[in-house]
């Protein structure tokens, strides 16, 4: 039963309590109409809170969603601007890496034999990437401290290259 349900049943308590009027005479104190009342005011104060948190949370989530919507895009750029650059390929996977963070796409190194070929024929059997996933769970997401966490090292990584590149000529 939801929170909701379970004061809205306490709320049917008091008033079958009230109802029976001088019967319902109860043993222990917190069982008094006064104090199932006091509850009643808490556990609704409760979900009221509730409700103004999870529209808070509910409110910073899209902020962080518009955000972070392009930021897809420019990874895929800047490594493109990296690998045109001609950084060293250390630099370009450490960017990759980020952007995969980012994105939230987890991939295998493990490569996937296509097809069995006998060494004997001297062919090398052709190798394929396992399935990449891309999910927008929370095993899967990055969380927004380490999306930003993962930006600024990617930000990092393009500083370091033009302080590379700025001192080179």
């Amino acid at each position: 039963m939801s929170h909701f349900k379970n004061v809205q049943s306490l709320d049917k308590v008091i008033a079958i309590c009230t109802g029976l009027g001088g019967n319902y005479n109860p043993g222990q104190q917190n069982l008094h109409v006064s104090n199932l009342v006091t509850l009643l005011n808490n556990a609704q104060a409760a979900l009221e809170a509730i409700k103004v948190a999870k529209t808070n949370s509910e409110y910073a989530t899209n902020h962080r969603e518009v955000a972070f919507k392009d930021l897809r895009k420019l990874a895929g750029r800047i490594i493109s601007e990296l690998k045109s650059s001609g950084v060293l390929v250390q630099t370009v996977a450490d960017a990759r890496y980020i952007q995969r963070k980012l994105t939230g796409f987890r991939i295998s190194r493990d490569p996937i034999a296509i097809g069995s070929v006998p060494a004997a024929s001297g062919e090398v059997p052709a190798f394929e990437k396992k399935s990449i996933a891309r999910g927008l769970d929370y095993g899967t997401q990055a969380s927004f401290p380490s999306r930003v966490s993962a930006s600024g090292t990617l930000r990092l990584i393009v500083r370091g290259v033009l302080k590379q590149d700025s001192a080179g000529n």
